[in-house]
């Protein structure tokens, strides 16, 4: 049997030390990053590439246009299936994930935003 809340626990757990992590490491090095939204990557994924290539000076030829949209159509969502699940059939609520996430949420609200959420 599947113990669901202390898989998501540990995981809860193990992506926020990543999360911080990432965010101590880009500390005096913003110049070096891009944030792009998970939301705005799904609604738009050559747009946001592109505008990646752009925050860095670097051109977004029509060959990488061309071999994303190939990578995309070979790729598509759900391909393989889907997972269905709720974040409470692993027994964490809005507050528990917010509070361990806290730091990485004052720091991009959008996040939240983006989603029509908030922090509270």
């Amino acid at each position: 049997d599947v113990d669901r809340p202390r898989i998501a626990l540990e995981q809860k757990e193990a992506w926020a030390r990543a999360v911080e992590n990432g965010m101590r490491l880009r500390k005096g090095r913003e110049h070096q990053f891009h944030d792009i939204y998970f939301d705005d990557f799904m609604a738009d994924p050559i747009g946001e590439v592109a505008k990646a290539y752009a925050r860095f000076g670097q051109p977004f030829t029509e060959r990488a246009k061309e071999a994303l949209t190939a990578w995309r159509e070979a790729h598509k969502p759900g391909q393989f299936g889907t997972h269905n699940y709720t974040r409470d059939d692993f027994g964490q609520s809005p507050a528990q994930i917010h509070e361990r996430y806290a730091a990485y949420l004052e720091r991009f609200p959008g996040v939240l935003q983006k989603r029509g959420r908030s922090a509270a």
